[in-house]
């Protein structure tokens, strides 16, 4: 059996759109606006199904082009108050839950490229008063990670130390960047 195909047969009424998937029910607001597209799957809701009783944490979508399967995790809070062992625990009980779903429909995982995304909201200036002391602080992180991302990938959340046998590529990055990522993806 095709990846695509059983998410396409056996959880169609499980699509939704990046603002659906998006929504942070506590705070009733939604990270990305975009309902153009009706491609990502809930995965959420396909967890909620699948364990009935009690749900193990998991990434909110998937999303599905060719061999690549899209993990994504959405955060409505900036990098810095978002907890590494959250991230990390949805990290690994999503690649549990999708190499299950694989082995239980003869699915050959290792066909398929698995990408853990992480989206999270931007860094904000809150005051002019501080505007040109940020932007100091901002360039001095911007020319450290660029000199650090020589060495490495920028991968956040201690995802960079993490074994990563199931997904080929991890990815990190605010809303806006992750937007930028999007369009280069979709146009491929």
């Amino acid at each position: 059996m095709d990846f695509e195909k059983l998410f396409e047969n056996k959880y169609k009424d499980f699509k939704a759109t990046f603002r659906e998937t998006s929504f942070d029910p506590r705070n009733d607001k939604y990270l990305c606006n975009s309902e153009k597209e009706k491609n990502l799957f809930n995965f959420d809701k396909i967890v909620k199904i699948k364990f009935p009783k009690k749900q193990p944490s998991s990434v909110d979508s998937i999303l599905i082009k060719n061999k690549k399967i899209y993990c994504i995790e959405f955060k409505n809070s900036t990098a810095k108050k978002i907890k590494n062992d959250n991230i990390r625990k949805k990290h690994h009980n999503s690649a549990d839950i999708l190499t299950q779903i694989c082995n239980e429909n003869k699915i050959d995982k290792t066909k398929y490229e698995f990408i853990y995304c992480v989206v999270f909201k931007p860094y904000k200036i809150q005051s002019k008063r501080f505007s040109n002391r940020a932007s100091k602080y901002k360039n001095k992180i911007r020319k450290q990670k660029e000199q650090k991302s020589a060495v490495t990938s920028n991968i956040l959340f201690g995802l960079e130390n993490e074994n990563n046998e199931f997904y080929q590529e991890v990815i990190t990055k605010n809303v806006n960047e992750f937007a930028r990522y999007y369009v280069k993806y979709k146009n491929k």
